[in-house]
């Protein structure tokens, strides 16, 4: 210490004082004893711990004065009994800003040695940062400018303070490498980071209304490079899925069985920290240069009771790997991680320019990295979320400073949507009574529901009572929009509660694309066992696929609306794809399931069933439509057909003898007249008759054809005669679409129709997905296109499921099949409307005796 500086002296100690705080009522709300050297905002915080609003919504009054958060008790004139207001009122603007804070470390030894110089200037008072080089120079404004580790100590109360509250946080440390991202967040030598300095702000025993509502705190983490590690996980290099589902605490997306170890003191979760790091510690040092830099996600998640109800929700801390330039890479392995180093950092910018953009779309790339799509919530979500960027004050690293300052300047303009509390699981089934009423107050429906139901059931449930379609419904509880992902526990509706319901406009922006999707069945044993190689990785979190042979070095790239690896099971696929199916016909709208692939690729399995008589799309769309229809209380009629189409001739599987059909236009759809329809109870009977009367033909049966299997649903009148108005729901297995000499024998008209229906497709779908005006489309190319015409280009939700093999030996064939499936996504279908489809006369089960049971063994996929 220089010997001129003049001695400190201790200031006195400030006396405690009790203050007296009362409601707009008159009532007391609190009497604390407090210190006046405390700042207004810590008085707010004591004031919430003893049941008064949230901070924000506080707003405290001394003789009719405003009190500012920032100034201390004893500034702002209170004395020992001053009586004080407490206003209850709503937040400023509303606005949820991403808070854009960047830190400067200072210069180090060598830097001051090698003779570097400081072109960085930053100004507290106006949280501005001047970036001066030679003639050029930049400034920006930021939420905050820091030069001191401990002033980060104000913006820590206040995220800790939103988690108490019942609210989710993050922090996302942001900078290049050595500018003092992990010091900040992980500390260093005796240097407390800032997870453990506001986690011991949660888990020390005064963080009050925590304590008392049987607080539990879980830590995990992750460390994300070209894949996502588990760095708690038992085994090292455990790598999780993440997956686009609801998590426990709200979040839209959960990485899949990831170790959560709980805590219950400070030291603990140092020890939890302590071990991850280490971990990652280990693992950088394979990674040779830049690239052992990795991201870093530590999570602690507090579980609490509000209501009566589960809460939960998390302290996020992200370490994003460093911002500085890719270099060459030496071994095959560093190249795979300097591509996804570069990578990242690409795809993270894309997910801030879309979210900061004035003209932002619908669309933001969260998928194509894998940090943004794990903490969408954080950047998007209703969140609180903090970006603190790191940089560096010299003339070396003038370049990484100034594209560090635009990113950290980009991210400030991101409005993150309000605050939601995340309400936890509700264990048991909790059934309860809710009142809807319309907007001028007449009740709609007194229905009962289950805790457990997502709100979207409960507008399918009103819709049902004759409110608007799902798309139309705006459920409002206490002025709050309830979301259609989100349970009713989730969304605090409870016994009782009215809700408000709606009707708005549609949500969607009228288009109506087709939806591809991809799934992938497992390698055979036969495959196995001739050491055949897999050419095809699937990402299921992001929706995407890669084909790479081992002899070729170029990879093709594909993402669609979903993909399915093989552990994806029957009912699986169902969740994912069928729900939407069945409400659009519920609504009145014609739905289509079109499924192509080789033979062999699992189409039959997807549609039909597999050999171990699991039920399919077709059986579980039917099953969910008859249910919701005899839930809903009307009138309805379900009918049946199959149709077989072979060469140009189209066969009718459910007729009592061999019958060849025609197509024509009625009302402008094109139909099989003639055909078979059969009314059923259960969608399961006439999938096993087909299969019986495929048995009954034998050889007579085409092996290689397009089936057709029609669900046409008949709403009636209140006399149960009359129909008011039809729709279908199609489900079509197109035949294999590998190469002629992989076929095997063939007659010569089999070749024909063979070689002829995917070019016809293909002709169809090309002219489509141009979405030129006036473009031909050649429906009459083929019986199956004419079929389709108004699936493909007409006012039909139609789904495009392609089957792929995972071997090299199909690698041409894969390849050709996901080129078709992105072409098709192209095709955007007109707005949905109501069917004009013809009426039917179906025939009753029991009068079709030739219609019989199906063989022993019943029936399997291909």
């Amino acid at each position: 210490m220089d010997a001129s500086a003049s001695p400190v002296v201790p200031l006195p100690a400030v006396p405690a004082v009790r203050l007296v705080v009362r409601t707009l009522g008159g009532d007391v709300l609190a009497e604390p004893q407090v210190e006046l050297s405390w700042s207004v905002w810590e008085l707010k915080r004591a004031l919430f711990s003893a049941g008064a609003p949230a901070i924000a919504r506080q707003k405290l009054l001394l003789e009719e004065r405003p009190l500012a958060d920032s100034e201390t008790l004893a500034a702002a004139g209170l004395s020992d009994g001053a009586q004080l207001l407490c206003l209850c009122v709503p937040t400023p603007d509303g606005k949820n800003m991403v808070q854009a804070v960047v830190r400067c470390r200072s210069m180090s030894e060598e830097e001051v040695a090698r003779g570097c110089r400081r072109v960085l200037t930053l100004d507290p008072a106006t949280n501005s940062a001047r970036l001066h080089k030679d003639e050029e120079e930049n400034s920006f404004s930021f939420y905050k400018v820091l030069e001191q580790h401990s002033e980060l100590d104000e913006l820590g109360q206040k995220l800790v303070q939103n988690v108490v509250e019942g609210y989710s946080s993050t922090v996302f440390a942001f900078g290049t490498t050595g500018s003092g991202k992990s010091s900040s967040l992980w500390g260093e030598k005796e240097e407390e980071g800032l997870a453990l300095a506001w986690g011991r702000q949660l888990l020390e025993p005064r963080s009050a209304r925590l304590q008392p509502r049987g607080a539990r705190f879980c830590c995990s983490l992750l460390e994300i490079r070209s894949s996502t590690t588990d760095l708690l996980a038992e085994a090292d290099s455990a790598v999780v899925q993440l997956r686009a589902e609801k998590g426990a605490d709200g979040s839209s997306v959960v990485a899949k069985d990831v170790t959560s170890v709980e805590v219950k003191t400070l030291e603990e979760m140092k020890v939890v920290l302590g071990f991850g790091l280490r971990r990652s510690t280990q693992r950088r040092k394979e990674f040779p240069g830049p690239y052992g830099d990795a991201d870093l996600i530590f999570s602690l998640t507090v579980e609490t009771v509000e209501e009566g109800q589960p809460c939960i929700r998390s302290l996020q801390f992200a370490e994003c790997r460093g911002a500085g330039r890719v270099v060459s890479a030496g071994c095959a392995r560093c190249m795979k991680e300097a591509a996804s180093y570069a990578a990242a950092q690409s795809s993270m910018m894309q997910v801030v320019h879309s979210l900061a953009s004035p003209r932002r779309g619908p669309h933001v790339p969260y998928r194509n990295s894998r940090l943004a799509f794990l903490l969408k919530d954080s950047l998007g979500g209703p969140t609180k979320t903090l970006w603190l960027s790191h940089v560096t004050p010299t003339d070396a690293d003038y370049k990484e400073t100034l594209s560090t300052l635009r990113y950290t300047s980009n991210v400030g303009r991101i409005e993150n949507p309000p605050l939601v509390m995340r309400r936890g699981p509700v264990p048991d089934a909790v059934p309860l009574q809710v009142v809807v009423r319309t907007m001028g107050g007449e009740v709609l429906a007194e229905p009962q529901v289950d805790l457990r139901w997502p709100v979207r059931e409960l507008k399918q449930l009103l819709w049902a009572a004759g409110a608007p379609t799902l798309g139309r419904q705006k459920l409002l509880l206490e002025e709050q929009q309830l979301e259609d992902s989100r349970t009713l526990a989730e969304s605090g509706v409870s016994d009782g509660a009215h809700l408000l319901c709606l009707c708005v406009p549609a949500e969607e922006d009228g288009k109506n694309f087709v939806r591809a999707a991809v799934r992938c069945r497992p390698m055979s044993k036969e495959e196995l066992a001739n050491g055949c190689s897999r050419v095809l990785t699937m990402d299921t979190a992001a929706g995407s696929l890669r084909l790479q042979r081992a002899d070729r070095q170029e990879a093709k790239s594909f993402t669609f609306h979903k993909v399915f690896d093989e552990s994806c099971g029957q009912q699986q696929l169902f969740n994912e794809l069928g729900p939407d199916l069945v409400q659009c016909i519920l609504e009145g709208h014609d739905a289509t399931v079109i499924a192509m692939g080789t033979t062999g690729s699992g189409k039959s399995a997807s549609l039909w069933g597999d050999e171990t008589n699991r039920a399919g799309l077709a059986s579980l769309c039917g099953r969910h439509l008859l249910a919701a229809a005899q839930r809903s209380g009307r009138s309805w009629r379900v009918s049946g057909s199959w149709l077989d189409i072979f060469c140009v001739e189209v066969f009718d599987l459910l007729a009592e003898a061999d019958s060849f059909l025609e197509l024509s236009e009625i009302h402008g759809a094109t139909v099989a007249e003639g055909a078979t329809a059969v009314e059923v109870k259960n969608p399961e009977e006439l999938q096993a008759h087909r299969a019986a009367r495929e048995a009954a033909r034998g050889s007579a049966t085409p092996l290689y054809s397009d089936r057709v299997f029609a669900l046409t649903v008949e709403t009636l009148d209140a006399a149960g005669k009359n129909t008011e108005f039809i729709r279908r729901l199609l489900f079509v297995e197109c035949k294999g679409s590998e190469r002629m000499q992989k076929v095997g024998k063939h007659t010569h008209k089999e070749a024909i129709s063979y070689s002829s229906l995917l070019p016809a497709i293909g002709n169809v779908v090309s002219s489509l997905a141009e979405a030129r005006p006036g473009t031909y489309v050649p429906y009459r190319d083929s019986k199956l296109t004419l079929l389709l015409k108004q699936s493909l280009g007409g006012p039909t939700k139609t789904l495009w499921l392609s089957h792929v093999t995972p071997t090299d030996l199909a690698y041409e064939e894969s390849l050709s099949t996901v080129r078709y499936a992105a072409r098709a996504a192209r095709i955007e279908n007109p707005p949905l409307a109501r069917g004009s489809w013809p009426p039917v006369a179906p025939i009753a089960l029991a009068a079709a005796p030739w219609i019989t049971d199906p063989p022993s063994g019943g029936y399997h996929a291909e």
